[in-house]
């Protein structure tokens, strides 16, 4: 399925007070499994105190999206998993110029932050000012180029704000329905970004933070007269939940043990295959949502003398097994990727029948052509130079085992992969350029990010690893950049999808990147008392609908 979006041409959404019926979870690589089926809104109880494993360890929504950032900030607008329409929040209305370069939220009465200050237009201007602030001083990736043409906040009246931009944005509201704009408490940009994410933030949300132990566990507490949910939450309301009580804990095995045991009712990491299974044939539920943005693949170093060839990359994408990753590692919650991004991004398009179709032997025929040969020990030289590739990932069991998996496909088109794994692989791979290949994913709302990471001037940020000019490495000239551009001031949701489909397309045939699977964030283990809890369009868990089967 591939989503699609309100147009961003003029339009005035209002907000729809009460709340919106039960979200299907069985759409858009959203699963529950496990268990029985969730209770109906009827049976939902009060009370309880729900405690969760997590493998997440910053407290600030806007710097890490987690299981509890959409319970301590709420955001302007929020966006419907599903059909990926944008619905009132904080902003009981909304409206979007036909240049999307203006963008003006009207804000509920009422509102307020935990600290008791009001949450007013002027408060949403110190928010977007402070992140364009939290850009200079080095942050806000989740938010890189979305402030490139920032004019600035107009609080018009109290309740009234109005955001501009010199160029069109058409990016920005996807990304003010997620935690990454979250509003927070204005005093919050006084701090900086390294004590908002070890002590966390004041927001407008469902709890508050009653205890923090950084690096080790928080506590967040029920906020009372909470009334200003998200135009498609299941509940309205106060939280059903007394209180959320997350640990930080990393190991997969001591999470999956303190689920059977009772000792928590959820667990949140990334789940290989063999485990997943193993807390389903315990009566528990697994519940997940595909990531938004590009998901796990193999990421290029274009300043590698090796992976600079075309040829090189382009057997790179055709050696690459994808579903048996997805059988053996992943599971059910990543199935093989189709594309640069996501299934459940917007603009995907579907290239698992040919640009990502498994073709080992068209792997070797690509080397054979550029005149690499065969070695006795079954890996292709060239020159004198054998064809053995640097790649490095996340340390941990699953990561490894992957990895292990890729080196052992791509050994039978020829190609070496000499492994490492560091906890700190993103910052070594793009800072360092020692590296030819890394694997991770990148979580973003709006396929912008794929001008984010492929533009020109992303050799800004990452200059150790990425191109100058784009024309180098494709086989298409300025194309890519051009349409990459367009993509990003194109207001007109058709025209949009179809200049993304073609910067994928490039993507892909010229291997840019090499996608793997369309994986899971936020994978959740949960106890059969555990209800209401749902993915949203970052696929973050909501909490504020979640409750407790009581007895």
């Amino acid at each position: 399925m591939t989503p699609t979006s309100l147009p961003l041409r003029r339009r005035t959404v209002t907000a729809v007070l009460a709340a919106a019926p039960l979200l299907t979870l069985a759409a858009c690589g959203t699963a529950t499994a496990g268990a029985d089926a969730e209770l109906s809104e009827e049976e939902r109880s009060d009370g309880g105190t729900l405690r969760i494993y997590s493998s997440t360890t910053s407290i600030d929504p806007r710097q890490q999206h987690g299981p509890w950032g959409r319970a301590l900030a709420d955001s302007l607008v929020d966006r419907d998993p599903e059909t990926q329409e944008f619905v009132p929040w904080l902003a009981e209305s909304f409206e979007v110029d036909d240049e999307a370069t203006e963008f003006t939220f009207v804000l509920r009465e009422g509102v307020s932050f935990s600290d008791g200050t009001a949450l007013d237009a002027a408060a949403v201007a110190a928010n977007f000012d402070g992140a364009a602030q939290d850009l200079d001083q080095g942050g806000g990736w989740y938010i890189r180029g979305l402030f490139d043409h920032y004019e600035g906040t107009e609080a018009t009246d109290a309740r009234t704000a109005v955001v501009r931009f010199s160029e069109p944005n058409v990016a920005f509201l996807a990304t003010a329905a997620t935690s990454q704009l979250a509003i927070i408490a204005p005093s919050e940009f006084e701090r900086t970004l390294e004590e908002r994410a070890l002590t966390g933030v004041v927001g407008s949300g469902p709890f508050v933070l009653s205890e923090v132990k950084p690096d080790e566990s928080i506590t967040l507490s029920r906020r009372e007269g909470y009334d200003w949910a998200s135009g498609i939450a299941r509940h309205s309301g106060d939280a059903s939940l007394d209180s959320v009580e997350v640990s930080f804990v990393t190991e997969v095995g001591v999470q999956t043990s303190a689920l059977q045991s009772g000792e928590v009712e959820v667990i949140q990491t990334n789940f290989p295959a063999d485990v997943i299974s193993q807390i389903e044939a315990t009566g528990s539920q697994i519940a997940y949502r595909s990531q938004v943005g590009i998901g796990m693949s193999i990421e290029i170093n274009f300043n590698d003398p090796l992976t600079a060839q075309l040829p090189v990359r382009r057997a790179l994408q055709k050696a690459i097994d994808r579903s048996a990753v997805s059988t053996l590692v992943y599971g059910e919650t990543s199935p093989p990727a189709s594309s640069v991004i996501t299934s459940a991004t917007f603009g995907h398009a579907d290239f698992s029948g040919d640009l990502l179709a498994l073709d080992v032997e068209g792997a070797k025929a690509v080397l054979e052509e550029d005149g690499w040969t065969l070695g006795s020990d079954g890996i292709y030289a060239k020159d004198g130079t054998r064809l053995s590739l640097s790649y490095i990932t996340w340390t941990g069991a699953l990561y490894e085992d992957l990895s292990a998996l890729i080196k052992e496909q791509y050994a039978k088109a020829g190609i070496e992969l000499v492994l490492s794994f560091d906890a700190n692989a993103p910052s070594l791979f793009t800072d360092s350029g020692d590296y030819a290949l890394h694997f991770r994913n990148t979580t973003r709302a709006d396929p912008d990010v794929l001008r984010k990471v492929y533009s020109n001037a992303a050799h800004e940020g990452d200059p150790a690893i990425l191109y100058t000019d784009s024309a180098t490495v494709t086989s298409s000239g300025t194309e890519l950049e051009e349409v990459l551009q367009a993509s990003s001031v194109e207001s007109d949701d058709d025209a949009r999808i179809e200049l993304l489909r073609r910067a994928q397309e490039i993507i892909l045939e010229d291997a840019l990147r090499v996608p793997v699977v369309d994986n899971a964030v936020y994978v959740l283990g949960l106890a059969t008392s555990v209800q209401g809890i749902w993915h949203n369009s970052l696929s973050e868990p909501v909490l504020h609908d979640g409750w407790l089967v009581q007895g």
